[in-house]
């Protein structure tokens, strides 16, 4: 059985090559709940690893992005959100990394389809609205306008 923690990662992508700023990484999901919509890196906690470190492996294996945590403080956002949407409560643990350390080839899996960039100004919206919200909440923390429905 699967922990009930799970890591969210918010991988903000630094300047993207179109000379836009706040974008986030994202990824269309290949297995159920929500196939082919789009969601946040995300994973469960496995025994014995830190929710910093499952976010880390997560982004690894799903998008292929190697990416290290950055320790909160005032200034970054960590967020410990519940979502009871299921017969159990799942803790839900967002946090964000500094930047982006290497970018791989993306490989298609069935798990993930594709790996994307959000930005603020963009319509699409997140799959959980549990993801839209930390996404709002980083996004308002930085003092960036953006355009998730909660």
């Amino acid at each position: 059985m699967n922990s009930v923690a799970v890591a969210v990662l918010i991988a903000p992508c630094g300047i993207h090559e179109s000379g836009r700023t706040h974008g986030v990484f994202i990824q269309k999901r290949g297995i159920a709940p929500n196939i082919g919509e789009w969601a946040l890196v995300s994973g469960y906690v496995m025994k014995g690893e830190t929710w910093e470190a499952a976010a880390c492996r997560e982004a690894a294996e799903e998008i292929q992005i190697v990416c290290r945590y950055k320790d909160v403080d005032d200034e970054c956002p960590k967020h410990i959100l519940t979502d009871n949407s299921s017969t159990r409560t799942q803790v839900i643990v967002v946090g964000y990394v500094e930047g982006v350390y290497h970018i791989a080839p993306f490989v298609p899996s069935t798990e993930v389809l594709e790996r994307d960039v959000l930005f603020p100004d963009d319509t699409r919206q997140l799959c959980w609205p549990i993801h839209r919200k930390a996404l709002a909440l980083y996004w308002e923390k930085l003092g960036v306008p953006h355009n998730v429905k909660l």
